[in-house]
């Protein structure tokens, strides 16, 4: 399989990565979705912010959400945060914080 985008992670997600080391099912569909994400980049995910380049990719069973933006010119995917769904008010803060985050910097 040819990977046309790159995965960066960023410093939180690594360390969410290493907490769940111990979780083979979670990591193993997490593993998934990254693979997905550098297969198909934007076109894996849906577009949450035009603007931000902000894409969710999610997986219904077990209910998992992957935030991440896309650099077309130079093929990366920057992984932001993941998270397992509770709720769809949890949903909207953590997108809330992530475009905040984004257009900070």
């Amino acid at each position: 399989m040819k990977k046309n985008y790159e995965i960066i992670f960023e410093k939180d997600v690594l360390l969410q990565l290493n907490k769940l080391h111990s979780k083979k099912d979670i990591t193993f569909l997490l593993n998934k979705i990254f693979d997905k994400i550098e297969l198909l980049g934007p076109l894996s995910g849906k577009l949450l912010s035009n603007k931000l380049a902000l894409y969710e990719s999610k997986m219904k069973s077990p209910p998992l959400r992957v935030y991440y933006t896309i650099n077309e010119k130079k093929k990366q995917a920057y992984l932001i945060d993941f998270e397992m769904k509770s709720d769809g008010k949890k949903q909207k803060k953590t997108i809330g914080k992530i475009k905040k985050d984004l257009e900070s910097n």
